[in-house]
């Protein structure tokens, strides 16, 4: 029936617009899931076999913050000081390494920690905004404008001014 297709449609596209909004992980903000994801990617391949990233850096906070949405998170980075890029062990692809404090390192699955954010999103909080405040930033805006219409109009005028003097000295050079 064409009442519980739109309904159902309905529900759908509800979902899909709390999907696209934005989230923080760690403290860097992405626009939405599929953005995370690409980023994760991205220092994954940029990163040469063996690389480690660099503690002071946001791409090793960022996946630092990651590790702890993995479902076994807090036993699994327990001792971890450092992380690194490197061929996994079952497979060819690639994958991060933490770095135990005694040298062990262990392969850790990005894929469990984005499925785990994607699962509990952490959206960004919106600050509620009092009804008020829209139409006063209406009003602030509207009158700078027209204050940068005014210094506009003022500036012109100087220059209209100048064009005239200049204009007065070359005829009287030509004059000469």
């Amino acid at each position: 029936p064409r009442h519980i297709r739109e309904k159902r449609e309905k529900e759908a596209r509800k979902q899909q617009k709390d999907r696209n909004r934005p989230i923080v992980v760690g403290s860097q903000r992405f626009v939405n899931m599929g953005a995370l994801r690409g980023k994760v990617k991205e220092i994954l391949n940029s990163r040469s076999d063996g690389e480690a990233l660099k503690p002071e850096g946001t791409d090793f906070k960022l996946i630092r913050a990651l590790l702890d949405y993995h479902p076994k998170g807090a036993a699994k980075t327990a001792g971890t000081v450092g992380l690194k890029v490197n061929k996994s062990t079952q497979g060819d692809n690639r994958c991060f390494f933490m770095i135990r404090g005694d040298g062990a390192e262990e392969d850790v699955s990005m894929k469990k920690c984005l499925d785990a954010v994607e699962a509990d999103p952490p959206f960004v909080q919106l600050e509620p905004k009092p009804k008020g405040a829209e139409k006063a930033r209406g009003a602030e805006k509207a009158a700078g404008s027209e204050k940068a219409a005014g210094a506009e109009k003022a500036a012109g005028g100087e220059k209209a001014a100048g064009a005239e003097h200049a204009e007065a000295k070359a005829a009287e050079g030509d004059a000469a």
